[in-house]
């Protein structure tokens, strides 16, 4: 096995999850991305749970989009939000999800390219929040990096990330 595919971060996150949605967005396969982007939000919230977690929680997923998932503009997105957004795509394959029952639970839709990384107005309809996918995936990166770097420059969490890191699926070349 050669050093690339034995170094988790480069394997799993480089070569695996940013690249996995890099390939579905630059052929623009959108709700694919999406998928995995919601999936490596989960991996990385697996990753940052607490040591007495066996596995994640929804509070999990919701702090760690509150610490490192940062879309750039005035219109902030809940931890709420994400989560049904993201139970909504991955369970239904839809926008919704349950927690949309909930009248402060706005819906987040989704587009592509332009400048714009979100979009948002009340007097047109206030459950509805666009977002721009290539912005979810800026933010997301840079959130993994800042993870990342939290969580090896901090004694406690550096051996407990690098296990779980292990757990995690590796390509390994034949």
């Amino acid at each position: 096995m050669n050093s690339v595919s034995r170094d988790p971060i480069i394997n799993i996150i480089n070569n695996g999850i940013r690249r996995d949605i890099d390939i579905a967005i630059t052929n623009k396969c959108y709700r694919s991305a999406l998928i995995l982007i919601y999936s490596g939000i989960d991996a990385m919230s697996y990753l940052a749970r607490p040591i007495s977690h066996e596995y994640n929680t929804p509070q999990d997923f919701k702090d760690w989009v509150t610490t490192y998932l940062h879309i750039k503009g005035d219109i902030k997105i809940t931890p709420d939000e994400w989560w049904a957004a993201r139970n909504g795509i991955v369970h239904t394959y839809t926008p919704l999800s349950k927690k949309h029952n909930d009248s402060n639970i706005r819906i987040l839709q989704y587009f592509a390219g332009g400048c714009l990384h979100t979009a948002y107005n009340a007097s047109i309809n206030p459950r509805l929040v666009l977002v721009n996918i290539h912005s979810i995936r800026d933010a997301f990166f840079a959130g993994i990096d800042k993870f990342l770097i939290d969580s090896f420059s901090n004694d406690n969490k550096k051996q407990l990330i690098g296990e779980r890191l292990s757990e995690l699926f590796l390509e390994i070349p034949f």
